[in-house]
């Protein structure tokens, strides 16, 4: 009886994350383009010249229990923090010093907590926040998220011997289309390269 009470909840732990994934991939990409580009013709990356780096990494042994913290051979905040720079490095976006207080936040969070047995449940969260003005009133300042629109972190649910591949897949993702999105604002002039190529006419 118990072990087929276990299957059950694999099966269910199974289908959480294939709807999850499905539900929470490209929310960013889908919102920036129907509510933005559509309405003001520039994406809100626009601009974007370098970004402060914030990671926050956080593992409990239960969800009720956030007391006790676990370690995850594997998964650590300097292991997340050197991955996402890497892909913001090869995409050209400058990391500043996190003092710089002008500089836009880009702010990843990850947390996970045990569920039964070797079932974790985990969350990601990738965001982009900046100081902003309020259109009724510009003298009004406030910090709020920019990328995407909405709030949509991506949840899941996982083994200890997928945990640690799932969530660097998810954090990977999720940076891969900031990044995408940025390279797509900000395309590279490469035009005045080209035509120094050519041949001058004679």
């Amino acid at each position: 009886m118990k072990t087929k009470r276990n299957w059950v909840l694999t099966i269910l732990a199974v289908c959480c994350v294939v709807f999850l994934s499905v539900s929470t991939s490209g929310n960013g990409s889908g919102w920036e383009q129907q509510l933005q580009l559509e309405k003001f013709g520039v994406s809100t990356l626009h601009g974007l010249t370098g970004v402060r780096l914030i990671v926050l990494y956080s593992a409990f042994a239960t969800e009720m229990d956030r007391s006790t913290e676990i370690a995850i051979a594997g998964l650590d905040k300097s292991t997340l923090q050197t991955q996402v720079e890497l892909e913001l490095r090869k995409a050209g976006i400058k990391i500043v010093e996190v003092e710089n207080v002008e500089a836009p936040l880009l702010y990843i969070e990850v947390t996970l907590a045990g569920v039964k047995d070797t079932l974790y449940y985990f969350k990601v969260r990738v965001e982009l926040i900046e100081e902003v003005e309020l259109i009724r009133d510009r003298k009004l300042h406030t910090f709020s998220r920019t990328w995407p629109l909405f709030d949509t972190p991506h949840v899941g649910i996982a083994g200890r011997l997928t945990l640690v591949q799932g969530i660097k897949n998810d954090v990977d993702n999720q940076i891969r289309q900031f990044c995408n999105e940025y390279l797509a604002a900000n395309p590279k002039d490469g035009s005045k390269k080209e035509n120094d190529k050519k041949p001058k006419d004679d």
